[in-house]
């Protein structure tokens, strides 16, 4: 959990980075050369191989358990999950269990007091919970819902993935769903006050600013776009 006030979009991304221990620090940043470009991949030949469709039939949303023994995931931007909401539990071992919304209250992480993150309380489905749990790899897991997680998925530390190709944007979470070792499902952040016109007020006064969680899924040949959540912050 963080105790400063955030700043910029480092304060969402550390989010997630405080929590990775520091022999898993992000690799650095590709060359301009060798940025990847929508649609790159590892190179090869490739073979479609027809799969469902991306889109799902309930909201995509991915929230770091930011307490996992008091059952409590953080949810950024967009409504707070409905009770009964249930979420696939995942961390860098594999699949550990499934969670269920019970409750929701507003965030300690919403600086602007005006519905932006979410605290959940979680029941879990497992009369274990997530133990054991893991000695090594991620301290944290990701509760996803909205899609079908197959045996062998993880969470990944890809920060060099461009789902849109844009440089600006950053990975704040990436999970390999099938388990084959390449990521396909990413959240990438990005301040986004081009795009969001309509502003809400924060009770305090301060200046809004806007991120956008943007959430990409890939099948086979490229990432498509298949949600969008805006995260306010306060400077």
């Amino acid at each position: 959990m963080l105790h400063a006030r955030p700043r910029a979009l480092g304060w969402l991304l550390a989010t997630a980075s405080l929590l990775w221990p520091a022999q898993a620090a992000p690799a650095p940043a590709p060359r301009a050369s060798e940025a990847a470009k929508p649609g790159a991949r590892r190179p090869g030949k490739v073979v479609r191989v027809e799969r469902p469709r991306l889109r799902a039939a309930e909201r995509i949303r991915v929230c770091p358990l930011t307490n996992p023994d008091a059952r409590r995931m953080t949810c950024f931007g967009g409504p707070a999950p409905e009770p009964g909401a249930r979420f696939a539990l995942v961390d860098d071992v594999g699949v550990r269990g499934h969670g269920i919304a019970v409750r929701s209250q507003p965030s300690g992480q919403d600086y602007c007091k005006i519905g932006s993150a979410h605290e959940v309380e979680l029941t879990y489905e497992e009369p274990n919970g997530l133990d054991p749990r893991p000695t090594t790899g991620f301290p944290f897991t990701l509760a996803v819902q909205g899609v079908a997680l197959e045996e062998g998925a993880r969470v990944m530390l890809d920060q060099q993935l461009r789902p849109s190709g844009r440089d600006v944007e950053q990975v704040w979470m990436a999970v390999d769903r099938d388990g084959d070792g390449d990521a396909d499902l990413a959240v990438t952040a990005f301040e986004c006050s081009d795009q969001v016109r309509d502003l809400p007020i924060a009770p305090s006064g301060q200046r809004v600013s806007p991120y956008c969680l943007d959430y990409w899924l890939r099948d086979e040949i490229e990432w498509s776009k298949v949600e969008r959540y805006v995260f306010f912050n306060c400077l």
